[in-house]
């Protein structure tokens, strides 16, 4: 096959003549399969924008007119790789190759009006002879780009060279499936992500994941459902067992009256203290919150695991992760059979129950959203490897208390206020030199500024002891289940 038939046959296949549409369409979701609203969804080579709705849908569609009147756009792209001529086109566009010998001498040249969208390769290296130099003109649309090609017995030589087709594709210029354009996604509190397009009528469904900024997604985030929304439910209030780590552990379990399949119910896990049992949690509305998300008409769901009967007093694993698995395992059940938000799973606890609580939020934060430790100690208790991600905390402590006090030792950071120093850390706030204690008066909450979107940090402290009934001057109420509850309540 002589070079004039070569490029005739090549520019007669696989063009369209007709006019084409854009239409790139899909979804954006988060890891969880939640919609990501407001993400920016940009076709890189068009610099055509979509922003998600509530749902997360996105829509490019672009007719060939608009496409050439969108300021910034790339729509062709011509390259020289190896031997291989490459073209892509992003819209219907007029294409041309043109081949020269060295004395200027036009072998050949073919035009088409329209190419549809893709990319077309010519392998100019499989059919011309080693030895000869080249001019190698192509056009897209209104642009044109020249080569200098010369092959040479040890390999190719262009004055332009795009890395990434060095395969030969036959002496034809063929539409191929390789990539015409990148789609770009972002979103606040996502990494975001490119994608490459081979077509642009197609439908592209994203799913994000969280940078290291807002998991979440915000404050009031839309819900997250778990696999047992929409199930009809045999879980029933009560104690019940579950086999974790070969052993079967009780827990008791409280669902709202009126329960709904179809509505994602918050979630508290609520660890007991030392030397008590689940029913004491239950005994005490699951640290008092209970009552108030029913007056609040934020009816949750709540759990109390309980310690292994073997440990002394009832206490928390101090050495293995046994109760980090027995967490693992509820919360994969509750998702399993029941209707929870699966962002906003709390966790909650007093004195040893605050230390479990301590030791979930150091390696759980990707499943806890926000966890309240109530006179809490990071000593004396099983600490996973910390993983240093941000997570949502609050703690209370008593400056009198002699159990889990505020400082237990300068040197050796023990003390719930080197817990608070390290979740402020780990969520990007602003370390005071002397974080603000209680004086006088009634309890003081300090809130630390500068944390990252969505990771509030907050420790209070009060003039008292070892507890978690606290009232101030001339009050009867417990402002630790309020405190506890409008801290859960920003979610």
């Amino acid at each position: 096959m002589n070079l004039r038939t070569l490029i005739l046959s090549a520019l007669s296949m696989g063009v369209a003549v007709n006019a084409q549409q854009t239409n790139v369409r899909g979804k954006v979701t988060d890891g969880a399969g939640k919609a990501v609203a407001n993400a920016i969804v940009e076709l890189a080579r068009l610099k055509y924008k979509d922003t998600t709705g509530s749902d997360g849908a996105f829509s490019l569609s672009i007719s060939s007119n608009a496409l050439r009147g969108l300021p910034g756009a790339e729509p062709w792209d011509i390259a020289m790789d190896h031997g291989v001529l490459v073209l892509s086109v992003a819209m219907p566009a007029p294409m041309q190759v043109e081949v020269f010998d060295v004395r200027g001498n036009l072998l050949d040249r073919k035009a088409m009006d329209k190419a549809s969208a893709g990319v077309y390769r010519l392998d100019l290296a499989g059919r011309l002879p080693t030895g000869n130099l080249m001019i190698v003109k192509a056009t897209l649309g209104n642009e044109v780009k020249t080569f200098q090609y010369f092959k040479m017995a040890d390999g190719d030589r262009a004055t332009e060279v795009s890395p990434g087709y060095s395969s030969p594709v036959g002496a034809r210029l063929a539409k191929t499936a390789a990539a015409i354009d990148t789609l770009k996604v972002s979103a606040a509190g996502f990494a975001s992500k490119s994608l490459l397009l081979s077509s642009y009528d197609t439908t592209v469904n994203v799913t994000l994941e969280a940078s290291s900024g807002d998991y979440w997604g915000g404050l009031k985030n839309p819900p997250g459902n778990s696999a047992g929304c929409g199930k009809t439910t045999t879980v029933t209030n009560g104690k019940k067992t579950i086999m974790s780590g070969g052993v079967s552990r009780a827990y008791i379990i409280d669902i709202p009256a009126g329960y709904d399949m179809n509505k994602p119910y918050r979630f508290f896990y609520c660890s007991h203290w030392i030397g008590a049992r689940a029913e004491d949690v239950q005994g005490q509305d699951y640290y008092f919150l209970k009552p108030l998300a029913k007056a609040a008409n934020e009816p949750a769901i709540f759990l109390a695991p309980q310690a292994l009967p073997g440990n002394p007093g009832g206490t928390w694993d101090t050495q293995k992760n046994t109760d980090q698995v027995l967490f693992d395992d509820l919360l994969a059940y509750v998702k399993e059979n029941l209707c929870i938000d699966t962002t906003r799973v709390f966790a909650t606890g007093f004195s040893f129950g605050g230390m479990m609580t301590y030791s979930l939020s150091e390696n759980h934060q990707k499943q806890i959203r926000a966890a309240v430790g109530i006179a809490p100690a990071n000593y004396n208790i099983y600490v996973p490897t910390k993983t240093h991600q941000p997570l949502a905390w609050m703690q209370t402590t008593g400056v009198n208390d002699g159990t889990c006090p505020w400082v237990n030792g300068n040197s050796t950071t023990q003390g719930s206020k080197y817990i608070a120093i390290g979740h402020a850390t780990d969520n990007g706030c602003a370390i005071p030199t002397d974080i603000p204690t209680w004086k006088q008066g009634g309890h003081l909450c300090y809130d630390f500024s500068g944390c990252k979107t969505g990771y509030p940090t907050k420790a209070c402290t009060f003039n008292g002891p070892h507890t978690n009934i606290a009232n101030d001057p001339g009050s009867n109420a417990n402002w630790i289940p309020e405190e506890s509850w409008k801290f859960f309540l920003q979610f």
